[in-house]
């Protein structure tokens, strides 16, 4: 991305983002899924426990619906967000009997996630790009007009009609948002309160507005509860990279971790779910290639 002090680390500018998926990324785990035995994926199910048995051998506790079942696996890879994983392992007690280490419970039950929301509004032109009293833009903005942070999602993409995100997080009232993020008449509300607030910034906006918009609260999604993981104040260096360590051994076991929060160079990103989903898969080919089986 562009740097106004190349070389240097700063807070604020662009990011290094370019490539979107063609129709959406719900596209990605839709193929993954189509490519997978039919049955593979079991949708509508929860892992409610987990417990290493004397075996080896892993005793998955599941629920659908009103069922409740148990499963026993060889190995587990274990791609649920910490967020959710900490809702499920809650006493001393589950992860011990899970198998984890006390500093993979550390990781687990502390790792920070971030607090964000993303309010998209579609407008009939990239006005942000016109110039203006801002001068010349890009619609990548920070304001203290109430709103934070804004940058065009149609940036170097074809057509008339633009995207801009208001990309909030911390204490702004829309990222701890609790209601139905589909819900038109209070999505009405918050995209006029946000154009009311970027009005300031790009005067004349709110008319290019076609009354389009979406909102995401993912610290409210029962799937997510957070934004994206993060590490708080000497995390790094009390357990950075034990996030993605395999359980209970190092080296041997076979219950593996994957997901952004266990990537260290593409953490709360999709590359992170893929690279680290692809280290997770090439543990179990490595073992199987030396005889560790099953």
């Amino acid at each position: 991305g562009f740097s106004s002090n190349p070389g240097n680390f700063q807070i604020f500018g662009a990011s290094d983002e370019r490539y979107h998926i063609a129709g959406g990324n719900e596209r990605l785990p839709q193929a993954i899924a189509a490519a997978l035995t039919l049955g593979t994926v079991q949708l509508n199910t929860a892992l409610t426990g987990i417990l290493r048995k004397s075996d080896g051998t892993y005793k998955l506790s599941l629920k659908s619906g009103n069922t409740t079942t148990s499963t026993v696996v060889d190995r587990v890879i274990m791609a649920i967000p910490f967020s959710i994983l900490r809702t499920i392992l809650t006493s001393d007690l589950d992860y011990q009997t899970a198998g984890f280490t006390p500093l993979k419970q550390t990781a687990i039950s502390q790792l920070g996630y971030g607090k964000n929301a993303k309010l998209h509004l579609q407008f009939n032109t990239r006005y942000w790009k016109s110039p203006g009293p801002w001068g010349i833009g890009n619609g990548s903005t920070y304001s203290d007009t109430g709103y934070q942070n804004t940058w065009d999602v149609t940036r170097a993409q074809d057509g008339t009609t633009g995207l801009l995100v208001d990309y909030t997080g911390g204490g702004v009232p829309l990222a701890s948002f609790g209601g139905d993020p589909t819900n038109k008449a209070l999505l009405n509300k918050f995209a006029k309160t946000f154009l009311s607030q970027i009005e300031l910034v790009f005067p004349g906006i709110t008319r290019q507005w076609n009354g389009r918009a979406t909102l995401d609260v993912p610290l409210t999604d029962p799937f997510l509860l957070g934004s994206y993981s993060y590490w708080k104040v000497g995390q790094y260096t009390q357990f950075a990279g034990y996030e993605k360590v395999r359980q209970p051994d190092p080296v041997t076991g076979k219950c593996h971790f994957a997901g952004e929060h266990c990537s260290q160079d593409f953490q709360g990103y999709m590359e992170g779910g893929a690279s680290e989903g692809l280290r997770a898969a090439n543990e179990i080919i490595d073992d199987y290639k030396v005889g560790l089986t099953p």
